[in-house]
């Protein structure tokens, strides 16, 4: 009878130690897996950080360029603005010697155009010399 619980003992402790074997096996084999998707899983996360650094620094740049062009937009505008200031004046100028031309007096260039007196009668003095040339 001995024999017989020692052999029932036998068998289960076997059947024990071989079941928490496989369970083991089991165990490591998912710990595997588990490691080399921790693994894809941090490569993935350290390719997705440094797209977001290159994506952040390119947009630094772009912030930069972008306010070096509004700067130099607002250089042309200015520019432009006084370019049609002066385009205006020289304008007004033009109408003023042929309204010279056409034998226009100094009290009719003030009204008209917006001369001083000294100014209509530097034109007068310049422009009806060559009038009458």
């Amino acid at each position: 009878m001995y024999n017989i619980i020692t052999m029932d003992m036998f068998d289960s402790s076997l059947f024990l130690v071989l079941s928490n074997a496989l369970l083991l096996l089991l165990l490591i084999v998912q710990n595997i897996r588990w490691n080399k998707k921790t693994s894809a899983l941090y490569l993935a996360s350290v390719s997705i950080n440094n797209d977001v650094s290159a994506l952040c620094r390119g947009a630094t740049n772009i912030d930069r360029r972008l306010e070096m062009l509004a700067n130099q937009i607002k250089r042309v505008n200015d520019k432009q603005e006084k370019l049609e200031v002066s385009d205006t004046v020289a304008r007004e100028y033009d109408h003023a010697i042929r309204a010279i031309k056409n034998g226009a007096t100094i009290d009719k260039l003030i009204d008209l155009h917006g001369l001083s007196q000294a100014e209509a009668r530097l034109l007068v003095s310049i422009h009806a010399d060559s009038c009458a040339a």
